[in-house]
């Protein structure tokens, strides 16, 4: 049972590096703007949400452990806590259509 369990975890722990570069793919790139974490972020807490639902209806581990997967893909997507986002990107236009006016 040990070994199968050591066995399952290597496994495991192989499943989500080959998925994680295809979901980055998929999504693109890292979030750049407030408006995509915040995006990210409301794909966490439902992806959340659906692991603490399925723990509450005591669903399969593997189904659990896909979920869970995938709520840590997500969320190392995030950018560190404290990251700024450049105004330059955002509102350079406003002010120059302001000061034009």
């Amino acid at each position: 049972a040990a070994a199968a369990a050591a066995a399952g975890g290597k496994g495991a722990a192989a499943a989500p590096a080959k998925a994680a570069p295809a979901k980055a793919a998929a999504a693109g790139k890292a979030p750049v703007t407030a408006q995509e974490v915040a995006d990210l972020e409301a794909a966490i807490k439902t992806q959340g949400d659906k692991v603490r639902d399925l723990k509450a209806a005591k669903a399969d581990k593997a189904v659990i452990k896909e979920a869970v997967d995938k709520l840590l893909e997500l969320k190392s997507r995030l950018p560190p806590a404290g990251t700024t986002f450049p105004a330059a990107t955002i509102s350079p236009a406003q002010p120059a259509a302001a000061a034009a006016a």
